[in-house]
């Protein structure tokens, strides 16, 4: 396993208080799925599970894909076109998952240096798009830590629709 970069660190950081931050708000429990690490030798198909309180217990009732970017509005706007981009394999895989559980797939996108996110559907339980979105071939990172290029096809959500969410100071 490769060592992980203090930016690494700190996205998953930002990540793990998103999460809290959005359970608290929404009295929900999102529990995130298993990294790569010593103990797992391969990354979850999606980052978390959203479950909610129902008088049985808890119920699943979504899963998610989080990231953690380091971009301002401007960035967003100008040179992402208020887009994030994803892999289509990636949100191919969740939508299946979605379809196949009967619970709807949702994003999470957030800012590190603005301590901020925003959270919403992406596919429903029927794992139907719910959101504007379109495909490119494009080349991107390898991964984060800028090992290489790698050409694939990727998706592009509108995110300016949803609602940017600040994060509580700790």
């Amino acid at each position: 396993m490769q060592h992980e970069s203090r930016k690494s660190k700190l996205a998953k950081a930002v990540i793990d208080r998103c999460l809290v931050d959005y359970s608290a708000e929404n009295r929900l429990v999102l529990a995130q799925t298993p990294s790569k690490s010593a103990n797992f030798k391969h990354q979850a198909a999606y980052d978390a599970v959203v479950m909610e309180f129902h008088s049985m217990g808890l119920r699943v009732s979504g899963i998610v894909e989080a990231k953690a970017r380091w971009f301002t509005d401007e960035v967003l706007e100008e040179q992402w076109g208020g887009e994030w981009l994803l892999s289509k394999k990636k949100i191919d895989r969740c939508r299946h998952i979605a379809k196949e559980t009967c619970v709807p797939f949702f994003g999470l996108l957030a800012s590190v240096p603005m301590e901020c996110y925003w959270f919403f559907e992406i596919a429903d339980a029927s794992g139907k798009i719910t959101v504007p979105i379109h495909y490119d071939q494009t080349e991107t990172q390898q991964n984060t830590e800028g090992d290489g290029l790698k050409s694939e096809l990727n998706a592009f959500i509108k995110i300016n629709p949803y609602e940017k969410i600040l994060l509580e100071n700790d």
